[in-house]
């Protein structure tokens, strides 16, 4: 989803993440298990199945890096149901000057561009310490037979760039159905909240997502349920480890 502003875009989906029994920080998609109800649940099972795929097998004490829309929301969680000795904090994979090899395990999550990947993937590839974990919670496009650009990355694109980066793919889980039924409950979600507040004249408040605001989010929800439903568009959790030799 790249067609509106991102700050208007994340507070419609933190207003709605809210409703469904999450938080503002939470603009993520959810894991729906076979026990799991509603989309804050799905949401924190996503959150934790993250977290073991990033520090599987890290040797504590570590330091784990975030980068993505929901950062700050994902090392609180981190913090509160992981391991005391794994250290989360956010780190922006554009910023210049960081320090090499300085990161245990790093986390990649949100629908980056396609021509962001090279540089998202060569500053993760330097932060990490060799053996280093790199798990990618992303969009792709599988299916590009059609004659249509898409600012997703190709997933084959992703996985001869991690490996020429000097990354080995450790495992890959394909997670499409459960982000097609987020994208659907956030979408029913927003329809209520917008019929809520056309009911409440108080609820247009300065500085908060407006019925517009929704209605464009909307859309671009409407967009990607398309594309999951033909297969064109898959989300996938990625988890890559770095080779001992450092980049090729």
């Amino acid at each position: 989803m790249t067609a509106i502003a991102d700050h208007t875009k994340l507070a419609v989906l933190g207003a709605v993440a809210c409703a469904q029994g999450g938080d503002a920080a939470s603009v993520h998609y959810g894991l729906f298990e076979p026990a799991v109800a509603n989309l804050g649940a799905a949401q924190r099972a996503l959150a934790a199945a993250l977290l073991e795929a990033v520090s599987h097998g890290v040797a504590a004490p570590a330091r784990l890096g975030v980068f993505g829309p929901s950062a700050a929301g994902l090392c609180e969680q981190f913090t509160s149901n992981g391991d005391a000795a794994l250290k989360s904090e956010s780190v922006d994979l554009f910023a210049e000057g960081f320090t090499p090899a300085s990161f245990d395990c790093l986390l990649l999550e949100g629908s980056y561009r396609s021509i962001d990947q090279l540089t998202l993937l060569s500053n993760a590839r330097q932060l990490l310490v060799p053996g280093g974990r790199l798990s990618i919670l992303n969009e792709f496009i599988e299916d590009d037979s059609a004659i249509e650009i898409s600012p997703l990355p190709n997933l084959s694109s992703c996985r001869q760039l991690a490996t020429r980066l000097g990354f080995n793919v450790e495992s890959e889980r394909d997670l499409s159905a459960s982000a097609l039924r987020s994208i659907m409950t956030f979408e029913e979600a927003a329809r209520h909240l917008i019929a809520s507040r056309m009911a409440d004249s108080s609820a247009e408040l300065s500085g908060s997502p407006q019925a517009a605001d929704f209605e464009q989010v909307l859309a671009e929800l409407a967009f990607a349920e398309r594309e999951y439903r033909s297969t064109r568009r898959r989300l996938r959790l990625i988890t890559l480890t770095a080779g001992e030799g450092g980049q090729r």
